[in-house]
């Protein structure tokens, strides 16, 4: 009888053990990640979708953190290409630039994601890449 008894509670020991340690890998394993340029570096539509959330929650913490905006910014790009009539894209995007404006209005990261979103890189009116640059000017992008 005491055989058993010990057998079953080291049995629920391990199970409680490997239980803890998935818990723990998972925890770890949503922590945002950079989000690197989609030329220098791809990740699958998941992963992107993954870092968007991830990323929402920290700026949701800290509206002031303009690298989680920036991340977010990246990551919602890349999972959700803005290739045609992407209305969702739209949606997300005019949502975040005016959560941008309200947060972080004067800041190298609002002018820069602003001008790439509302001129789409190919605009010839630069103003909003001019204050972002004189804002940061040791800014590579």
């Amino acid at each position: 009888m005491k055989l058993s008894k010990y057998i079953i509670y080291n049995f629920i020991f391990i199970l409680l053990f490997f239980f803890y340690i998935q818990i723990v890998a998972q925890t770890e394993s949503e922590k945002p990640e950079k989000v690197h340029r989609i030329r220098k570096v791809m990740m699958s539509n998941e992963w992107y979708k993954n870092q968007a959330e991830l990323w929402n929650k920290e700026w949701d913490k800290n509206p002031k953190n303009e690298d989680a905006w920036y991340n977010y910014y990246l990551a919602v790009r890349y999972a959700n290409p803005p290739y045609g009539e992407n209305t969702k894209y739209k949606q997300i995007m005019d949502n975040l630039i005016s959560k941008m404006e309200k947060y972080i209005p004067d800041s190298y990261v609002y002018y820069f994601v602003k001008y790439g979103y509302t001129h789409n890189w190919d605009s010839k009116d630069v103003s909003l890449l001019e204050k972002a640059y004189e804002l940061n000017p040791d800014e590579p992008e």
